[in-house]
């Protein structure tokens, strides 16, 4: 953290595995090739194209529930998101796959939060 920052408060750390959402297919390795994946994110876009070059990356922006609603709507065929933010949003229903860290690294904190203050700021260390 910069400079006087503390790190006071933390949540237990939710699972880190990324899910594959689809309503046309099973699995990440269901996919054919061409296939066109959603997503805004640098890190599963380049794992992705390592695993198959031929797939299609699309930037997927807005927040879970549009992101879902485009899925439904069948704007890409396929997705990726944060198991842990699914399960927060009580949105699990909607996993079609969850990937194994061998399969999708997840990012460095996934599934952590935090709250950060300014060391010495009792009153808010209060409330924390």
């Amino acid at each position: 953290l910069a400079g006087a920052q503390v790190l006071p408060c933390n949540l237990p750390r939710e699972d880190v595995r990324d899910a594959f959402i689809s309503e046309k297919h099973a699995s990440l390795a269901d996919l054919p090739d061409g296939a066109v994946i959603g997503s805004a994110s640098l890190r599963r876009q380049s794992q992705l194209l390592a695993m198959n070059p031929t797939w299609k990356i699309v930037n997927f922006r807005g927040n879970v529930q549009s992101r879902l609603r485009k899925i439904k709507e069948e704007v890409v065929d396929a997705t990726l998101l944060a198991n842990a933010g699914l399960k927060r949003l009580e949105l699990t229903e909607n996993i079609t796959q969850l990937l194994e860290c061998d399969e999708m690294l997840p990012a460095v904190a996934q599934g952590a939060i935090g709250i950060a203050c300014r060391e010495g700021d009792e009153k808010m260390l209060g409330f924390l």
